[in-house]
């Protein structure tokens, strides 16, 4: 009986046999062993993937099961494998066709059954936020988005300040449990250019608080060499106003009363923190509970 309370099915011998080459027929008619296992169609599992827990060090592992059929002295027999990740195969039941024994075996393997296991271990991942099997695919890096307060200067583009802000359009793959990368996309207000992060102030080549010193001179080479590359944009005259409200109480001066301020927008991959990959891992799989 399967989960449901129905029988499993268990394909007659005869068909079975109708598939077999005759050294196998005639090892069974005549009580003799026939070492060369086949596969089955329609009756072999195959590529079965199930989760074992391991009690003693709290962990997982992922099992593939297979099953061959042979004959062993005279006898029809189903022969299931495990195989691990490496490819070692380890024989776990040999039970005769048709027997009771097989049929418990291939109970053990329903549909039904390898569900329950695997949501067993969702709900260990959604408690520990661990997945040591490596079933649910969790980014390192997000694609995030920052807001540059920059001015134009004589020579150069000086950074004043800089905030992080929505990326549109991320991979669905670096998406969190409300479609985002999480933290990494929500806006923040703006930061003095020395607390602006490290892969942000390298991507601006910041030095001294000028950006791309040597290469970019003014607004318009800005312009140039984010149209060459493809590494950000000039952020539209609109936005002045508003961000400038954001823009902390104890700046130095009234930065709106600056010359030739404008903004920028450069987006960069930034690490995903652990804390937050385990936040996410918990969310996939109580995505996979409902």
């Amino acid at each position: 009986m399967n989960a449901t309370g129905m029988p499993v099915d268990i394909e007659r011998r005869e068909a079975v046999l109708s598939r077999l080459p005759q050294k196998a027929v005639r090892a069974l008619e005549d009580g003799d062993t026939w070492e060369t296992e086949r596969p089955e169609e329609g009756s072999r599992i195959a590529n079965i993937s199930v989760p074992l827990r391991h009690e003693a060090s709290d962990t997982w592992e992922r099992r593939s099961i297979e099953s061959r059929v042979t004959v062993t002295n005279g006898a029809l027999v189903e022969r299931f494998y495990s195989v691990d990740k490496h490819g070692a195969q380890a024989l776990r039941r040999a039970p005769k066709w048709g027997s009771d024994r097989h049929r418990s075996v291939r109970e053990r393997f329903a549909p039904e059954k390898r569900q329950k296991r695997w949501a067993r271990y969702w709900e260990w991942v959604a408690e520990t936020g661990r997945d040591p099997i490596g079933e649910f695919s969790v980014p390192e890096t997000a694609r995030c988005g920052w807001r540059l307060l920059c001015q134009e200067k004589t020579e150069d583009v000086v950074v004043h300040y800089a905030r992080r802000r929505p990326t549109r359009g991320r991979s669905s793959e670096n998406a969190g449990p409300s479609g985002s990368a999480g933290s990494l996309g929500r806006s923040t207000d703006y930061v003095p250019r020395d607390k602006m992060p490290r892969g942000l102030r390298d991507h601006c080549r910041l030095k001294e608080g000028r950006i791309h010193p040597g290469g970019v001179q003014s607004r318009a080479d800005l312009a140039r060499r984010f149209r060459r590359r493809g590494t950000g944009r000039i952020a539209g005259r609109q936005f002045l106003d508003s961000e400038l409200r954001r823009v902390p109480d104890d700046a130095p001066g009234p930065l709106h009363a600056l010359p030739r301020v404008f903004f920028v927008d450069v987006a960069i991959e930034e690490p995903i923190s652990p804390s937050r990959q385990r936040d996410i891992l918990r969310a996939r799989a109580r995505e996979k509970l409902k």
